[in-house]
């Protein structure tokens, strides 16, 4: 049992030191130095794998170590590194969004039940064509993407990508939905990515940066709740696309490193 326990405990430190690297080295903030507005990273995937393998509570506390943790390296990073944006003061919001990633990820995967593969399937579909539609939308109504730090090129450059890689999706579900079970990623996967996004990114970080760390370090709020959806139901598609490539590949890396000796 204790051996168990000192394995588990070393895999979810490993696993959070790769999460912070991801979190706070490879990313890209737009505009450059901004750690809120506009962020492509892989920080999270650490934590929804832990939550994955070792269940709703261990993810939890690796959500809350990495984000803790992440904030004093990326403060001490952004004195020697350019591109590596400081965090400015430190919020408990954001620990919440790393939390919830660890606490979902383990309750969806913790149980099964009958037909869910199919039920996702059906889901993963409806998600797909919902964020084409809505990146489509975009694309062609740039001016209703409200992000000052953005030009009406800018936008346009976003919701394309945005509006390709939906589709990219959608073509993506229908050749997996062909592919033997056995033989494609869970299409759960990408249900709990979407519902982790709409939570975190789309709810949360815009109520975080409008009503509480705004209107907290300054005596003007300078952007609304509503102003900020947009450009973030843009990125959708982006962020969700690539964390379904990358997150099975990273899983069974994982799987097979942890468990390797059991």
């Amino acid at each position: 049992m204790k051996k168990s326990k000192l394995r588990i405990i070393t895999s979810i430190a490993m696993l959070v030191a790769i999460g912070i690297i991801l979190a706070e080295v490879v990313q890209i903030s737009y505009p450059p130095g901004s750690a809120t507005f506009l962020r492509f990273s892989l920080g999270y995937i650490t934590i929804i794998i832990v939550g994955i393998l070792y269940g709703p509570i261990y993810g939890m506390i690796a959500g809350l170590i990495q984000d803790i943790l992440g904030f004093y390296v990326a403060t001490l990073l952004s004195l020697f590194l350019p591109w590596v944006a400081s965090p400015g003061a430190f919020f408990i919001g954001y620990t919440v969004n790393a939390v919830l990633y660890g606490l979902i990820s383990g309750l969806l995967f913790k149980k099964t039940f009958k037909n869910e593969d199919h039920i996702y399937c059906v889901l993963s579909f409806v998600i797909s064509g919902v964020m084409l539609f809505a990146s489509v939308w975009f694309f062609f109504n740039p001016d209703q993407v409200r992000a000052s730090y953005l030009t009406a090129t800018d936008k346009q450059i976003i919701a394309g990508i945005s509006m390709a890689v939906a589709l990219l999706m959608s073509v993506m579900n229908f050749i997996y939905y062909k592919k033997p079970v056995e033989k494609r990623p869970p299409f759960k996967m990408v249900f709990m990515l979407t519902i982790l996004y709409i939570i975190t990114s789309l709810i949360l970080t815009p109520i975080w940066i409008v009503y509480f760390y705004m209107g907290y370090f300054s005596s003007v709020t300078y952007v609304s709740f509503w102003a900020l959806l947009p450009i973030r139901i843009v990125k959708m598609p982006i962020d969700i696309a690539i964390y379904s490539a990358v997150l099975p590949r990273l899983l069974k890396v994982s799987k097979s490193v942890m468990f390797a000796e059991e």
